[in-house]
C-alpha cells in the first residue's frame, strides 16, 4: 500500500461528526490495520462505512484493492477498482502501477486498459490550475506582511488556513493556497515542484497589489512543508522573507543543490518527536547545517506526532516576528 495518506491526523477513538472527518478517521484506522497485518479487518471496516462517505469512492476502492492485493485476491482488487472506474472513479496511474501490493494485476490482461482509462481522467482533471479554491484572511488593520500558507497532502486550503489563520492576529495577511494537482478526485498533494511554484506565482498574482508588495513567508504542512522549504532555497517562484515548515515530508535529498541555493533568511522547522517523518527531517536539517543555507531553527517536539503542536499559534506568531525583522534587515542592507 503507497503511503499517500492522509496528512491530518485523527484520533480513531473520536466519534466524527462530518463525513470529512469520517472519513479521516476511517483511513487513519485501515492504516494502522494494515501496519499491524489486519488487513481482513481493515476491508471489512472499508465495506461497512457509510453510505455518507460515496465522495471518496475513489479513494476507498484503491486502499481496498491495496489490501486485497496485499493478500493475493488479485482478481477482487480489479474488480474493486474496475466497478469503482465504472462510477466515475479515477486514479494518477502511478500508484496503481508503482504500488507494490498491486503488483499481481499487472499479469491480468485488462488491468493495462483500466489504468490507460484512468489516464485518461487523471490528465484531463490536472489539465489546468484551479485557484477557486484558494483562502484569503486579512487582519483587522492594514498588513505588515503576508503569509502564503501550503496544505498537507489530502487537504485542502481550508486545512490551511485553519492553520495558519492565527497569523492574521498578527497583522498578516494568510492566502491558503489550494493545489490542483490530484492524485485521485479527492486526493490532492505537491508531488511536482515546477507546477507547485506556478501555482504559487498565479495565487500571489490574483492578489491586489498592495498585498503582492508586502514582505512574504513561505509556509507549509508536510507535503506542503517540503515545497515551501524547496521554494525558499530556491527562490523559485520568488524570494520570501522566511520560511516556516511543520513535519515537512522532505529529506536531504529533495533539497535544491548547494550550489544552486538561495539564504534561507530565515528559516523554522517544526516536526513532532513521534512523528515517523522526525528521522528524514533532521537529517535534513544536519544538511542545511553544513551548507551555505542561512539560519534556521529546528524544533522537535516531545509527544508530537504528524500534526501541529498545540502550541503552534505562539511558535507562528514568533517565527513571523524573526521573518519580518530580517525582512527589515535586507532593506536597510539595500538602502546603503
Amino acid at each position: 500500500m503507497t503511503d499517500h495518506m492522509a496528512d491530518h491526523m485523527t484520533d480513531p477513538s473520536e466519534i466524527p461528526i462530518n463525513p470529512r472527518e469520517q472519513y479521516r478517521t476511517l483511513s487513519d484506522t485501515v492504516f494502522r490495520l494494515y501496519a499491524e497485518h489486519r488487513r481482513s479487518e481493515a476491508i471489512d471496516l472499508i465495506t461497512e462505512s457509510s453510505a455518507e462517505l460515496q465522495p471518496w469512492r475513489a479513494e476507498l476502492a484503491h486502499l481496498t484493492a491495496c489490501l486485497l492485493g496485499s493478500l493475493g485476491n488479485h482478481n477482487e482488487a480489479l474488480d474493486t477498482l474496475a466497478t469503482a472506474h465504472a462510477a466515475g472513479s479515477w486514479w494518477d496511474p502511478r500508484i496503481l502501477v508503482d504500488d507494490d501490493d498491486l503488483a499481481g494485476l499487472r499479469e491480468i490482461g485488462r488491468f493495462t486498459g483500466l489504468v490507460e482509462s484512468s489516464r485518461g481522467q487523471w490528465e484531463r482533471a490536472n489539465a489546468d490550475q484551479d485557484r477557486s479554491g484558494d483562502r484569503l484572511g486579512l487582519p483587522a488593520a492594514a498588513p505588515r506582511g503576508l503569509v502564503l500558507a501550503l496544505h498537507g497532502a489530502e487537504e485542502d486550503a481550508d486545512d490551511a488556513m485553519a492553520a495558519w489563520g492565527s497569523a492574521t492576529s498578527n497583522g498578516f495577511a494568510v492566502l491558503a493556497i489550494r493545489s490542483s494537482q490530484l492524485t485521485s478526485p479527492r486526493y490532492r498533494s505537491w508531488p511536482d515542484p515546477q507546477r507547485a511554484a506556478a501555482e504559487i506565482a498565479e495565487a500571489r498574482r490574483l492578489l491586489p497589489d498592495q498585498l503582492r508588495s508586502l514582505p512574504a513567508v513561505a509556509a507549509g504542512f508536510s507535503a506542503g512543508g517540503r515545497v515551501a522549504l524547496q521554494w525558499a532555497l530556491s527562490a523559485d517562484p520568488f524570494p520570501v522573507s522566511g520560511v516556516i515548515a511543520v513535519a515537512p515530508a522532505a529529506s536531504a535529498g529533495t533539497l535544491p543543490p548547494r550550489a544552486s541555493r538561495d539564504q534561507l533568511s530565515p528559516a523554522l522547522i517544526i516536526v513532532g518527536a513521534d512523528d515517523e517523518l522526525a528521522e528524514d527531517v533532521v537529517g535534513l536539517a544536519e544538511e542545511l547545517d553544513s551548507g551555505p543555507s542561512g539560519h534556521f531553527t529546528l524544533d522537535v517536539v516531545p509527544g508530537l506526532g504528524h500534526g501541529f503542536p498545540d502550541d503552534f499559534p505562539a511558535r507562528l506568531a514568533a517565527g513571523l516576528v524573526g521573518a519580518l525583522a530580517s525582512s527589515a534587515s535586507d532593506r536597510a542592507g539595500a538602502a546603503h
